[in-house]
């Protein structure tokens, strides 16, 4: 289902977003995330405290599972079929 929307709307948006930017940003990786990446978003958040990036995926990959992954072994196990969160503050 597609929404759309009016001029009007999308420029009031717009100008919410100009005011008060957003504080929170949530990125989720499909395929799994790293321990790498978890730290980059822990150093963004502790240099940015204005805005907060909680990261999340379906897995967390060591470096095995990682270049398993990219070497097309399915390195990642997704056994559990849960997702998951990492609040990297």
């Amino acid at each position: 289902m597609c929404t759309l929307y009016t001029q009007d709307e999308v420029m009031a948006y717009q100008a919410t977003f100009k005011r008060a930017p957003p504080r929170e940003a949530i990125v989720f990786i499909i395929g799994g995330t790293t321990f790498e990446e978890a730290k980059a978003v822990a150093d963004w958040n502790e240099r940015n405290p204005q805005m907060r990036v909680i990261l999340g995926g379906t897995a967390v990959l060591n470096s095995a599972q990682f270049l398993g992954a990219l070497g097309g072994g399915g390195g990642a196990s997704y056994e559990n079929g849960g997702h998951t969160a990492i609040d990297v503050r």
